[in-house]
């Protein structure tokens, strides 16, 4: 995951990304490129996930990944106009255990000065 995310061409989103993404109905992370590490979640993503902001601020992503049906690596689909990929469908779990199938849109900028991710989270069912 790590070198695919590496690999994007970054994008760098105007005035504070969290103001734009805090009041989103769809759960939003950013992550560190190089690392997988979240840096940010917004309200739908803590609805979401069972996790508070300050523990997905200690968490990569790969730690959300469902260990028997998520592979590490994200597998881009395609690019959409706005400039995101978007994967397959993908099975992530929240703090308790729950599993739930999801695809994901990750957009590569800047954040805090550092090379990001911003990833939109779609709850397939």
């Amino acid at each position: 995951m790590v070198t695919k995310l590496r690999n994007l061409k970054k994008t760098t989103l105007p005035g504070s990304v969290e103001d734009k993404i805090i009041k989103d109905k769809k759960p939003m992370l950013i992550c560190e490129r190089d690392t997988g590490s979240i840096r940010y979640a917004n309200n739908a993503a803590v609805g979401a996930y069972d996790y508070t902001k300050k523990e997905f601020s200690e968490l990569c992503m790969p730690d959300i990944f469902h260990h028997k049906f998520e592979c590490k690596e994200l597998s881009y689909v395609f690019l959409t106009k706005d400039g995101f990929r978007k994967t397959g469908k993908r099975v992530h779990e929240d703090k308790i255990g729950n599993t739930f199938n999801i695809k994901l849109s990750i957009l590569p900028m800047m954040y805090q000065s550092k090379d990001s991710a911003l990833i939109k989270v779609k709850i397939v069912k």
